[in-house]
């Protein structure tokens, strides 16, 4: 057989071949783009809720679809890691410390946005930091909800621990009657016991 032959019988047996591993591949990185799109898209709109499991569970799925250490995608990987070690940051210790909460969620907020910048970048958006921040919708009856939600589990846990006293009282007629804990439960053997104050005025 001539060289032409041969030619001709690789390239018939090649083509097939050699499409199917580029349709492989091509479907391959398709899904990976969509992945990460998917990410970007959860973040950019739970970026108001960032306690909500899907934005949680978002972030921490960018470990693994942007892992592969190349161009974009390592400084996505960098951005999420100085926003992950200011997360697992404490918080100061003082509750009443506003100035330094404020700091520390002032710099949450900005490398958050830095996150999504490079993210943006890495997909072909074109969003910067001033769209990111400003370009956001949330109702503030959501923000008193969860704001209403979080005291009322501090005021049950309080309670439960034994951190906050609660009326307990009989209502008799008019006015109820005042009942004071006169033996609080906090050492084994303890008997809590109350007592009649008279009515309330």
């Amino acid at each position: 057989m001539t060289a032409q032959a041969w030619l001709t019988i690789f390239a018939l047996l090649a083509g097939p071949i050699t499409a199917h591993v580029w349709h492989k591949w091509y479907d391959q990185y398709k899904s990976k783009i969509e992945r990460k799109r998917r990410i970007f898209e959860s973040l950019m709109a739970t970026r108001a809720t960032n306690l909500s499991d899907r934005h949680v569970e978002a972030l921490n799925a960018i470990e693994v679809e942007f892992s592969s250490g190349k161009g974009s995608d390592k400084k996505v990987w960098d951005a999420w890691h100085v926003y992950l070690d200011q997360l697992n940051a404490p918080q100061p210790a003082d509750p009443n410390d506003r100035d330094g909460m404020a700091r520390w969620t002032q710099r949450s907020n900005d490398l958050f946005l830095e996150l999504l910048c490079e993210m943006s970048t890495a997909l072909g958006y074109s969003f910067d930091k001033v769209s990111l921040k400003n370009s956001l919708y949330y109702p503030k009856g959501h923000g008193d909800v969860e704001t209403e939600q979080y005291l009322l589990r501090k005021f049950v846990l309080e309670v439960m621990g034994g951190k906050r006293p609660l009326w307990t009282g009989v209502i008799t007629g008019e006015r109820p009657l005042q009942m004071e804990i006169t033996n609080w439960p906090g050492v084994p053997g303890d008997v809590q016991d109350a007592r009649e104050i008279g009515p309330a005025r």
